[in-house]
């Protein structure tokens, strides 16, 4: 099994407007990805660069976790990252070049890698998921696992939905393997989350937030739905309850 650094790139302090607003939320589908590989068996870590103070951060959790793979996974319609597009993308590529200097390996998948996989590959990833990812990406583990080291063009070969760079140039693999739809990523990894944190920045919420903390970007952004695999309204009630019975998130 593979120990994986799982993370995103949105700074919030970046977005003025967002700072302005205080009402930051943790990231559902990097959330959920942590959660999908840990039941997997891999040895996952999680970076959450919401309200971090700056990348100095991700480095550290990078020194000490040690990971083989960082895997940057976003959702796939991230409306707050497209508000302030060139100052997230540097501040990924500039995570990415720290990962590449601790000799790990990189995938990016999101909204702005599926648009434009080139900056992220120019600054050290090696593969850009193009796409929701989830289902490439669950092709790629066993063969990372298998061979760490394996070159590009290898871990991509007949698969699609893939950005490499190849001679130099940016190559889309253009593979026929059909992929097998992801299966329900379940419940996020919330015990990753360091809500305490969020309540410093006067997170304020009602409700209706919560779920939509939950499940908001499961049905409407981050791909995960297009799998065709959506919580029941019974299954989703619960999980309400639970996040409201250990968060105490409600009305302050």
């Amino acid at each position: 099994m593979l120990s994986i650094l799982v993370c995103h790139s949105y700074f919030l302090r970046l977005d003025q407007k967002q700072v302005a607003r205080a009402k930051p939320y943790p990231p559902l589908a990097t959330l959920q990805v942590v959660s999908l590989l840990r039941e997997a068996g891999h040895q996952v870590s999680f970076f959450d660069a919401m309200l971090a103070e700056g990348i100095d951060e991700y480095d550290r959790l990078l020194e000490s976790a040690a990971p083989q793979l960082v895997l940057f996974y976003e959702d796939n319609f991230n409306f707050l990252s497209k508000m302030c597009l060139a100052t997230m993308r540097r501040a990924a590529c500039d995570m990415i070049g720290s990962a590449r200097r601790a000799k790990a390996r990189v995938i990016a998948a999101g909204p702005d890698v599926s648009d434009a996989p080139e900056p992220y590959l120019r600054a050290g990833a090696d593969l850009a998921l193009v796409g929701e990812g989830l289902s490439a990406l669950l092709e790629l583990l066993p063969r990372f696992d298998a061979q760490l080291h394996i070159k590009s063009e290898d871990l991509v070969r007949g698969l699609s939905g893939i950005a490499s760079i190849s001679g130099g140039k940016v190559v889309k693999a253009s593979g026929s393997k059909g992929l097998a739809l992801a299966h329900d990523a379940g419940l996020a990894a919330w015990d990753l989350v360091d809500i305490e944190r969020y309540r410093a920045v006067k997170w304020r919420t009602s409700s209706v937030r919560s779920i939509q903390i939950i499940f908001g970007s499961q049905t409407t952004s981050s791909g995960f739905a297009s799998t065709g695999s959506p919580s029941s309204p019974l299954r989703r009630a619960r999980l309400v309850r639970r996040f409201h019975s250990t968060y105490k998130l409600g009305r302050t």
